[in-house]
């Protein structure tokens, strides 16, 4: 089952961007979304307001597009305001949360590298096992190729986690700033009550 805050994704591999964030107003069920026609995101209440006892509830009838849904979702963060204060705690947390990640990625490259050399070693060893007589060529051939791919994976997950650790905290801040900015209202007015279900 998955958490509470994590977003929900089908078999097919599918996120939905607004599943868990939504309860239906008439029966207060989870909304839930599905593919239409193999493009068109609907989303709708589940309708399961009895817990199973007899049946679904009318709403369950009731369909939104995942396009009606961004535009509301939108214009109701067009409409936050974040005061000086917020932004410094955001850029506080931002700082500090890309200063755990940074370890982390170093901490997880530095075991990719370490991971490669001992590769590398048990190559050169078995190599002159190989030549010593120790042990035949297909034996060589076959896991000489199985280390080599992966030393190749390890080494594109070592590019991978580089080109994250370029990815700084002021980037994120500065994203998240630039829409906080524009802004209009106060954060504590915003109510968010979906219409129609």
């Amino acid at each position: 089952m998955a958490g509470r805050h994590t977003t929900p994704t089908h078999s097919y591999g599918y996120e939905f961007a607004f599943t868990g964030l939504m309860t239906c107003v008439d029966c207060g069920c989870a909304v839930v979304a599905e593919i239409k026609k193999g493009k068109y995101v609907y989303y709708h209440c589940t309708g399961h307001a009895d817990k199973g006892r007899g049946g679904y509830a009318n709403c369950r009838r009731k369909y939104v597009r995942e396009e009606v849904l961004d535009e509301k979702f939108a214009a109701l963060l067009d409409r936050l305001h974040f005061d000086e204060e917020v932004l410094e705690w955001v850029r506080d947390a931002l700082k500090a949360s890309h200063a755990d990640e940074r370890r982390e990625q170093e901490q997880a490259i530095r075991r990719c590298q370490t991971e490669h050399k001992r590769l590398e070693d048990r190559l050169q060893a078995m190599y002159l096992d190989k030549l010593d007589g120790r042990i035949d060529n297909a034996f060589y051939d076959r896991m000489s190729a199985q280390w080599r791919v992966e030393q190749s994976r390890l080494l594109r997950e070592i590019e991978r986690m580089a080109r994250l650790k370029n990815h700084t905290w002021k980037t994120a801040f500065g994203s998240w700033n630039s829409r906080a900015k524009r802004a209009s209202c106060s954060s504590s007015s915003l109510r968010m009550r979906k219409s129609g279900f």
